[in-house]
């Protein structure tokens, strides 16, 4: 029925939750995905097979060189965290961008208690009774595998602006012209993709 001779071995870095793990390495703090890329590794780290059974995604980081990768994440979101964080000896006022960066700070420093805390695998977790700086209401969506959109930790403006330039750079080699259908201006071009 199955031929062994066929069966290659798997390389453990291809599983899922240390390419993005890879990813994370990677992808620059500015980007305005990034509350999402983590979103999608924590789903596979916390991820449970059946709501009564205990996550096992920390056992995925005990190897030597996976701990140097679990570190290495730990300090990004750390930095990330502190990138965005609010200055509170500022004098300047207070924007809705500041209010937003320092959600988004919130949100890297509860991700980098989540990297540490093993505890937060256990089947019997009571997500409402976490400290806030756990996030617990982003860890028990995760945890519960809701697909929950953080609409509330992207910047769609500022992601709207990157596209809209992506799509204006891509339609010079194109030779197209390109106008945005945000705007709801009379001269769009509705054929422009």
């Amino acid at each position: 029925l199955l031929n062994t001779e066929e069966i290659t071995g798997i390389n453990i870095s291809n599983l899922a939750i240390y390419r993005w793990g890879t990813l994370l390495q990677c992808v620059p703090m500015e980007h305005p995905l990034l509350p999402y890329a983590w979103r999608e590794f924590f789903t596979l780290y916390f991820h449970r097979i059946t709501p009564e059974m205990a996550g096992v995604g920390y056992r995925y980081y005990q190897g030597i060189l996976q701990v140097r990768d679990l570190r290495a994440m730990k300090q990004i979101l750390l930095d990330t965290a502190k990138h965005f964080e609010l200055d509170e000896d500022s004098e300047e006022e207070i924007t809705e961008g500041m209010l937003f960066e320092s959600r988004l700070s919130h949100l890297f420093l509860s991700m980098s208690l989540w990297t540490e805390e093993t505890r937060l695998h256990e089947a019997n977790l009571c997500v409402q009774g976490l400290p806030r700086q756990y996030s617990g209401e982003k860890l028990g969506d995760i945890i519960q595998n809701k697909d929950v959109p953080w609409d509330d930790m992207v910047n769609v403006s500022r992601l709207d602006a990157e596209i809209s330039g992506d799509v204006t750079e891509w339609s010079k080699y194109a030779g197209r012209k390109y106008v945005s259908r945000r705007t709801n201006k009379p001269d769009e071009t509705a054929d422009c993709l």
